[in-house]
């Protein structure tokens, strides 16, 4: 018998959100607000105007409901797809969390 094909694994379950989330480059001196796709422990997807090179080191801070500053993760573009309405799908995977951030990220998604 023969096994399904699976291209794609993800090891955190994503949890769509209309949370606002902010990006840059790491090292930039601006952001964008950008439209967030879903949430998880592992990483984020989220349309944008333009694109980023896989690899490419972010800064991502989110405003979750109940903080009183933006929650700020590093991560590192894992894929880019273009949307058929001019955006860019962006798949970004955090860099390194620490456990009090991912606890903070857990309490406020899903």
């Amino acid at each position: 018998m023969s096994q399904a094909r699976v291209d794609h694994f993800r090891s955190f379950a994503r949890f769509p959100s209309t949370a606002r989330l902010w990006v840059s480059p790491l090292g930039a001196t601006f952001e964008q607000v950008v439209r967030l796709i879903d949430v998880g422990l592992g990483g984020v997807c989220f349309e944008i105007g333009e694109t980023f090179e896989p690899n490419a080191r972010l800064r991502l801070e989110l405003e979750l409901p109940g903080l009183w500053d933006r929650l700020t993760l590093h991560g590192e573009v894992a894929w880019v797809r273009p949307d058929g309405d001019g955006m860019i799908r962006t798949g970004v995977r955090f860099s390194r969390p620490t456990g009090k951030t991912l606890r903070i990220l857990a309490e406020n998604i899903g």
